[in-house]
């Protein structure tokens, strides 16, 4: 088990992987001082096949993240006191499995946030975004590799101490940080072990227990009961949401009919009283 660091890195920092390392959470680390992103570095890394089998999780962890990128090739800003690190880890074997990926990482997320900060309540848009008090919390981008096909990395930024704009949003979203929420500064490296602790069993729950995580999903989705608009093939339409399916669609009501929607995305439609 290895701690590879590139920089000047954070102390606090330095100790919470080497409690990770300790716990066996991660078998292996790559702290980074600065970085563009932590998911680029890992699918870097998973391309040259400089990770041994054994060295899997493997934890990216980044003081400084300079170019993040969220999903449909928007960034993530990473501004002083966010959390941005990156998991590679093995890749689901079953297909079902796979499917409930995304949705997993955001339960697990959503439940260390709650478990460390009791009663804070969070919801899920769909399919992975964490989001508190009516905005937005954490996002959320797994990527892989045809290079690395038994690889999955799982890219995390979270809000501690400052909520920036979302860029590139086309929905009016506000963000939100967990000091504000909770009323108090809070240190970012306090709440790593915790995340990836809640990550860690969420995906074991999927080789086990699928349900528990559709329903933990379920009890916490956004845009259940509420209109929506969403990518149907080239057009968007709009709808009404009903929830997920068991294999982690989301259920959308429409001049259609009712559709079943697995990629894409979808975005809440904004009333002038909401």
């Amino acid at each position: 088990m290895t701690i590879h660091v590139e920089g000047i890195v954070d102390a606090d920092g330095q100790r919470a992987v080497e409690g990770l390392i300790v716990e066996e959470l991660c078998k292996s680390v790559t702290y980074l001082q600065s970085t563009k992103s932590t998911n680029t570095r890992a699918l870097q890394d998973l391309q040259r096949g400089s990770v041994r089998d054994d060295q899997f999780p493997r934890l990216y962890l980044a003081d400084n993240q300079t170019a993040g990128r969220g999903r449909h090739g928007r960034s993530w800003l990473s501004p002083a006191g966010g959390l941005t690190f990156s998991l590679a880890v093995d890749r689901p074997v079953s297909d079902h499995a796979v499917r409930l990926l995304s949705l997993a990482v955001g339960v697990g997320v959503a439940c260390s946030v709650e478990h460390e900060f009791s009663p804070l309540r969070t919801a899920l848009k769909w399919p992975n975004d964490v989001y508190v008090h009516g905005g937005k919390l954490a996002g959320i981008l797994i990527e892989t590799s045809s290079l690395a096909p038994q690889r999955v990395v799982i890219g995390v930024g979270l809000n501690i101490n400052s909520a920036p704009e979302l860029d590139g949003h086309l929905e009016q979203t506000e963000s939100r940080s967990l000091s504000q929420v909770v009323g108090r500064p809070l240190h970012r490296y306090d709440v790593l072990g915790p995340l990836v602790i809640g990550i860690t069993q969420s995906l074991n729950d999927l080789h086990g227990s699928a349900n528990d995580v559709i329903n933990s999903f379920r009890d916490r989705c956004l845009l259940s009961g509420r209109a929506i608009t969403f990518q149907d093939g080239p057009a968007r339409r709009d709808g009404i949401c009903r929830g997920i399916t068991d294999t982690g669609e989301l259920i959308v009501e429409s001049d259609r009919g009712t559709q079943h929607v697995h990629s894409g995305e979808a975005r809440l439609v904004r009333t002038k009283s909401q």
